[in-house]
């Protein structure tokens, strides 16, 4: 039914506030009001204008209001207007520059411009605002650069991040696509990861939320890859999770998370903000 979620894959938050959820296991979007009241549907599931198939990743252009979905197993992004209208298709299936295989996440830059995590090219993929394809980089591998199925991406700074989920790591990246950093490995303890998938960042302080998917829990680091904190463990109560999926911020810092398994969205308040840094 509208209003019902199953298995919630990502959010964002639009200039009003509202939550804009993809509704995974419906093959929809669903607006929620910042006070969790529904407010509408969009899409259903099929391969034309305003359908989804499997939808995993949304981003919000917060000057525009229109709202990109990565339409995964259609293999391509759809635009819609802040109303929810269908605006356009970016990419198609294939390879080749501009072409998409499995996108999972999506991300604006300041100029409007839209990056792609494309997960079964192993590679981030730029479109202009017009859905233009504009470069690439990546490569399948665990070097510095390559990634084993990017997935989520957050813009912070002058610098990009992507979550690298085969290879348990978080790479930094200038917005030209040049390899800066990297943090993270495969385990349970502070700072590593199983199945890593969505990001966001915290506008203020420019921190890093990292949905660690497998370990049922979201941690956060500075821009510098510092672990800071962990929150979170497996189960169906208010502050556990079952599945993670993704991240996203609102202006005030409060994080709104897709708790997949347990089809259900959790707003949680920040623990560090501007008037609360972290030490």
């Amino acid at each position: 039914e509208k209003g019902q979620l199953k298995t919630p894959a990502a959010a964002a938050i639009d200039a009003s506030g509202n939550a804009w959820v993809v509704d995974r296991g419906n093959d929809r979007v669903e607006l929620w009001s910042s006070t969790g009241t529904w407010l509408h549907t969009y899409g259903k599931k099929g391969t034309g204008a305003l359908q989804f198939e499997a939808p995993e990743g949304l981003a919000i252009n917060q000057v525009t209001g229109n709202v990109y979905i990565a339409d995964k197993s259609n293999n391509r992004v759809e635009e819609l207007t802040a109303k929810g209208e269908y605006l356009r298709s970016i990419g198609e299936k294939g390879t080749a520059p501009g072409q998409l295989t499995s996108p999972e996440s999506v991300a604006i830059d300041t100029a409007g411009n839209v990056w792609v995590s494309d997960y079964g090219n192993n590679r981030v993929d730029e479109f202009s605002e017009t859905g233009e394809a504009m470069g690439s980089f990546g490569s399948e591998g665990s070097g510095n650069g390559q990634f084993k199925g990017p997935d989520g991406i957050a813009l912070s700074g002058a610098n990009m991040y992507i979550v690298d989920v085969g290879n348990s790591r978080v790479q930094e990246f200038s917005m030209s696509g040049e390899f800066i950093a990297k943090f993270g490995s495969k385990g349970t303890g502070e700072g590593q990861f199983e199945a890593p998938s969505g990001m966001s960042t915290e506008p203020a302080s420019g921190d890093l939320f990292v949905a660690d998917t497998g370990n049922n829990r979201v941690q956060e680091f500075n821009t510098a890859g510092t672990f800071l904190l962990a929150f979170g463990k497996k189960g169906e109560g208010n502050g556990e999770f079952n599945a993670p999926q993704s991240i996203a911020v609102n202006t005030n810092g409060d994080l709104y998370i897709p708790d997949s398994a347990n089809n259900r969205v959790q707003e949680f308040e920040p623990k560090y903000s501007t008037n609360n840094p972290p030490p």
